[in-house]
Parts: structure tokens; C-alpha cells; sequence
């Protein structure tokens, strides 16, 4: 049985997320909490170990942040309360790749976050969110912080068609095709606001059409035709077939360029409250739609 709050003793715990006590970072409020009632004694005590942890202190001490968005409004979460979360060692979902990390920090939040993590695509799904009906999750916080950038959005619960596909009927597949080939007709209905392929902030293109490296960035979509033709034209293996394959996949130039997700996978599409949610925008680029359709049929 927990010991009674010492009498005469008020605290007020406005602001206070009891369901996620590594956003608090005094021992003192914890102490409180916990006489107070509010948590129990294992999560207090776990809740102090984290405070006492060699990552913790370094992010309470060291820490320098860049906020990049928003601009001027407050954000839902500070970027010293998420580095707090990301250094606790308390429960919390995660993914790696290569070296970007994903972390759930909370019930609402989600942290993608790394040292090649790119700003842009923050930006990529608000510009998705503004000119599509697309289910995109919600940008709320982007930063620098010790050479990686953060960008915390909306978690989405749910399953990714990657895992659901064996279990789905034929009815439910054959919606989700139609649900994603609408995604794309409205992708490629967007009206290009640059005559220059890439990314929305034009540079360098990524993603599985282009080398690990990147390619560009191309001046013009006549650049990016050029380029496409020529690494095709080395690549292709003689097949006995007079260069069939090799045709079918060459750019012309007056094709129009349009937008695209670039990484449109079955496990970057979610079902969440009966709709199709999109993630990992980081590949999406401005590029021929040939190339999109070529690739689409292989």
C-alpha cells in the first residue's frame, strides 16, 4: 500500500502526461507524483532510472536544437521533451534502417529521426496533405539536434498491407489496388509547380530508379531523359531480340513530369480507421511519367 501524501502538501499536476512520465525530468515532481498518489512505485522508480541514465543526462546537458518547423507556433512537443523520450530506456515500439531510426514516443507521437534523415520530407507530406485527399500523417516538429534531424509526426496504429496481403480476400485486395491506383492518379494530377525534375526543393534524385548515390541534379527534364537513356543503353545485356526491352524503357522528353511517391511499397501503406494511410515519403521526386509507368509493370 502506498503512504498517504504528506499532509498539508497541494501540487499541481496540470501538463502532466501520466501516461508517458519520461517527458518529466525533475526527480522532485516524480517524488511528488508519487506521493501524491498519481503513479505507482515501480513506475517512479523506473521513471528515476531513467532520469539517471548516462543517455538522459547527456541530452539534458549537451543538447543543442535547431527548430526547423514550425516556424513561429508552438509545436505540440518540445524537442528536448522528445530527445528526453528517445534517451529513456521505458517501453516504446521501434524500427531501424540503415541508420534512420523510427521510434512511437507516445500514444500520438512518432519520431523519425537520423543523420540522413532529410528535412524535405516533412515538407513532402504537407505539400501531399495540401494538394491530395491522400491519408498523410501530420507533421508537427522538425529539428537539428548533435548533426541528425528529427521529424516527429502523427502515429498511425495499424497494420501495413505487407503483412495484412495473406490474410486479405480477393474482394479486399482488389479495394486496396483500386484505393492505391487512385492515390496515384492523384499524385500525377498535381500540377508541377517547377519545370525541373526532382524533389520538391529540386537536388539530387534517390530512390529505386536512381543510384544509391544519387543522380543530378538535372537543369531540365531533357537532362533527365538524356541521363535515364544513356545509363539504360549500358545497362541493357543483349537478348537476341533486337533491343526490345531496352525500347520499351527509353524517356522521351515530351512526356510530362509528375509527382511521385518513389518508394510506394506494400509495407509504406497502412490501414488505419478504414482508410490507407501513406508514410516514408523520402524518395518522392518530380520525375518522367514514363519512367513511373515503365517501372510500375516490371
Amino acid at each position: 500500500m502506498l503512504p498517504p501524501p504528506p499532509p498539508g502538501l497541494v501540487f499541481n499536476f496540470d501538463g502532466v502526461d501520466l501516461n508517458n512520465l519520461s517527458s518529466v525530468t525533475s526527480p522532485q515532481v516524480l517524488k511528488n507524483l508519487f506521493n501524491a498518489r498519481k503513479i505507482g512505485y515501480v513506475d517512479y522508480i523506473t521513471a528515476i532510472r531513467a532520469l539517471q541514465s548516462p543517455s538522459a543526462a547527456h541530452v539534458s546537458q549537451s543538447a543543442s536544437v535547431q527548430v526547423l518547423y514550425p516556424e513561429t507556433a508552438r509545436p505540440p512537443i518540445a524537442p528536448q521533451a522528445v530527445l528526453q523520450l528517445l534517451a529513456s530506456p521505458l517501453p516504446r515500439s521501434s524500427q531501424h534502417i540503415a541508420s534512420t531510426q523510427i521510434h512511437r514516443i507516445s500514444d500520438s507521437f512518432l519520431v523519425k529521426y537520423g543523420p540522413f534523415v532529410n528535412a524535405l520530407e516533412a515538407k513532402t507530406m504537407k505539400f501531399v496533405q495540401e494538394h491530395t485527399t491522400i491519408p498523410v500523417p501530420t507533421v508537427h516538429l522538425v529539428f537539428i539536434s548533435n548533426g541528425k534531424t528529427y521529424i516527429v509526426m502523427d502515429y498511425i496504429p495499424g497494420a501495413d498491407v505487407q503483412h495484412l496481403w495473406p490474410s486479405l480476400s480477393s474482394s479486399q485486395r482488389q479495394s486496396i489496388v483500386a484505393q492505391v491506383a487512385h492515390y496515384l492518379h492523384e499524385l500525377r494530377d498535381i500540377t508541377p509547380q517547377s519545370s525541373i525534375p526532382g524533389p520538391i526543393a529540386q537536388g539530387l534524385c534517390y530512390g529505386r530508379w536512381f543510384p544509391s548515390y544519387g543522380a543530378g541534379p538535372f537543369q531540365s527534364h531533357s537532362q533527365l531523359v538524356e541521363w535515364w537513356n544513356r545509363e539504360l543503353d549500358a545497362a541493357v545485356v543483349p537478348t537476341g531480340r533486337q533491343g526490345v526491352e531496352a525500347d520499351c524503357d527509353r524517356l522521351r522528353a515530351d512526356s510530362p513530369l509528375v509527382f511521385t511517391h518513389g518508394d510506394l511499397l506494400p509495407r509504406n501503406i497502412i490501414f488505419c480507421r478504414d482508410k490507407l494511410w501513406v508514410v516514408d515519403w523520402e524518395l518522392q521526386v518530380l520525375s518522367s511519367r514514363d519512367l513511373g509507368r515503365g517501372l510500375s509493370h516490371r
